[in-house]
C-alpha cells in the first residue's frame, strides 16, 4: 500500500477523526531545524488538518536563532544556549 494509493479525501476524513479523538492542548507547536524534504511532509499533512490546528504548527529554521524570536537566550534548553552562533 502506498501514499498514492489512498484517497485524498479519505486521509481527509482519518485526520478530522484523530483530531477529535486525540483533542490538541498545545497553544503551539515549533518544529525546528528540518531537513527540507520533511518540511515539505509538515506543510503537506498540515493542508489536511483543520484551520485552527494547522495555525499551531511552525516551522522554524536555524535552530536557537530561530527560536529567538519565541523565547529569550535563558528560556531556550541548554543545548541551544550554546549555540549563540545561530
Amino acid at each position: 500500500l502506498s501514499w498514492q494509493a489512498v484517497p485524498v479525501s479519505a486521509l481527509q476524513q482519518l485526520m478530522t477523526m484523530l483530531q477529535h479523538l486525540y483533542p490538541n492542548y498545545a497553544s503551539r507547536v515549533l518544529v525546528v531545524s528540518l531537513p527540507s524534504y520533511l518540511a515539505w511532509f509538515v506543510r503537506f499533512i498540515k493542508g489536511m488538518l483543520d484551520e485552527v490546528t494547522a495555525a499551531k504548527i511552525e516551522l522554524v529554521d536555524g535552530g536557537a536563532a530561530g527560536l529567538r524570536q519565541y523565547y529569550t537566550t535563558q528560556g531556550l534548553p541548554a543545548y541551544y544556549q550554546r549555540d549563540q552562533g545561530g
